[in-house]
C-alpha cells in the first residue's frame, strides 16, 4: 500500500506562518545564538581534523621525530574535546530552547481553545483537536531540536569545507565544482 505524502512548497504564505513562530522563540533568543555559536564552534573544530591528521602522516611519512608526532596527536585529543564539549552544550541549549518555546506554544493554543464558543466544540470532537495539537507540536520539536540544527551544521561544514579547499589547491578545486553538476546529472538521468 503506497502512502502518498503531500508536499508542500515554499512559498510567502509558509514562510509568514514561520516568522509567527518566532515570536514564541523570541524570549529565548539569546541562549539560542549562544547554541548557534557553539555549533559553529564544533563544526569549524570538524573541519580542522583532517588537516591535522593529514599533518600527522605527512610527519610520519617524512621520518620525523616521534615528539612532532605526539604534539599533533594531542592537538587532535585537544580538538576532538572541544567539537565534543561545544557540541554537547549546543544540543543541551537547542533542546532547553525548544522545550521552553513549545510549552508557549501549548500554552497559548490551549488558552485560545478555552476561548472558544461551545458551538466550536460542537462541531469538533475535543479528543482529535488535543491530538492534532500533539501531533503537529512533536513535529515542530522534532524541527527546532534537530533538522534545523542539522541543517544549519550541514551549511557550515559545506561552506567551510569548499574555503578549505580553496585555499589548498585553488585550480583543483574549480575543477571539482565544475565536475559536481555533471556527475549529479548522470545520477538522475541512471535513476
Amino acid at each position: 500500500m503506497d502512502i502518498e505524502q503531500k508536499t508542500s512548497k515554499i512559498n510567502k504564505k509558509g514562510l509568514k506562518n514561520i516568522l509567527k513562530l518566532y515570536r514564541f522563540l523570541k524570549p529565548y533568543r539569546f541562549k539560542f545564538g549562544v547554541g548557534l555559536s557553539f555549533l559553529l564552534i564544533s563544526n569549524v573544530a570538524a573541519l580542522f581534523f583532517p588537516k591535522l591528521l593529514g599533518k600527522m602522516v605527512d610527519l610520519g611519512n617524512q621520518g620525523k621525530m616521534t615528539s612532532d608526532i605526539t604534539r599533533v596527536g594531542v592537538l587532535l585529543v585537544i580538538l576532538l574535546l572541544i567539537q565534543a564539549c561545544f557540541g554537547f552544550f549546543r544540543t543541551r541549549l537547542f533542546v532547553e530552547v525548544t522545550e521552553k518555546t513549545l510549552a508557549s506554544i501549548r500554552q497559548n493554543a490551549y488558552n485560545h481553545l478555552i476561548k472558544l464558543p461551545l458551538s466550536f466544540f460542537a462541531q469538533r470532537r475535543v479528543g482529535e483537536l488535543n491530538s492534532r495539537i500533539s501531533a503537529d507540536i512533536s513535529l515542530l520539536q522534532e524541527t527546532l531540536t534537530s533538522t534545523l540544527a542539522d541543517f544549519l551544521s550541514q551549511l557550515i561544514l559545506l561552506s567551510g569545507g569548499i574555503t578549505f579547499l580553496f585555499y589548498s589547491s585553488f585550480q583543483l578545486t574549480l575543477f571539482m565544482l565544475a565536475i559536481l553538476p555533471g556527475v549529479a546529472f548522470i545520477r538522475v538521468l541512471l535513476r
